[in-house]
């Protein structure tokens, strides 16, 4: 069994950004929020949580 790939995660998790198209013309605009909303609060928090211990890290000890 081959677990999910990246584009996947994102695309079922509604992260993925709106796309506008016209005449050749290719915008993204901001998250379409169409998938599972309780996938996607996991996911920001998760992201948040490891933001917060590379700041942690980063900081030189007193």
């Amino acid at each position: 069994m081959e677990g999910l790939k990246i584009p996947q995660i994102v695309s079922q998790s509604g992260l993925n950004p709106r796309e506008y198209s016209s005449g050749g013309r290719q915008r993204l605009g901001s998250i379409s929020k169409q998938g599972n909303p309780m996938m996607r609060s996991l996911l920001v928090e998760a992201g948040h949580t490891a933001a917060r211990l590379i700041q942690r890290d980063l900081q030189p000890d007193m």
